[in-house]
C-alpha cells in the first residue's frame, strides 16, 4: 500500500476519533470549549509518545554502567568497573 491509499484512512479515523472523544467529554460534563479540546490535548501527547518511540536515538542503549550525570556510578548507585 502507498501512502496516497492509506491517507483518507487516517483521514476518517481521526475525525471519528475527535468527534467520539469531544463527546465523552461532553457527557462527563465538560464545557464546549474543554470538549473541542480535549481529543487535541489526549491525540496530540499519543502522537508525541509515538514518534518518540519511532524516532532513532543515533547512540547505543544504556547499560548497567551507563552514566547518568552521577559521576562513574551506574543506575543502581554502585561504582561500575567494567566487564
Amino acid at each position: 500500500m502507498d501512502s496516497a491509499s492509506v491517507r483518507p484512512g487516517c483521514g476518517v479515523a481521526a475525525y471519528v476519533s475527535y468527534v467520539h472523544q469531544g463527546e465523552f467529554a461532553l457527557q462527563g460534563g465538560a464545557d464546549e470549549l474543554s470538549a473541542s479540546l480535549w481529543p487535541l490535548s489526549v491525540d496530540g501527547l499519543l502522537l508525541l509518545a509515538t514518534v518518540g518511540l519511532l524516532k532513532p536515538s543515533g547512540s547505543a542503549p544504556a547499560g548497567p554502567g551507563a552514566r547518568c550525570g552521577r559521576g562513574d556510578r551506574g543506575l543502581a548507585g554502585r561504582e561500575y568497573r567494567g566487564g
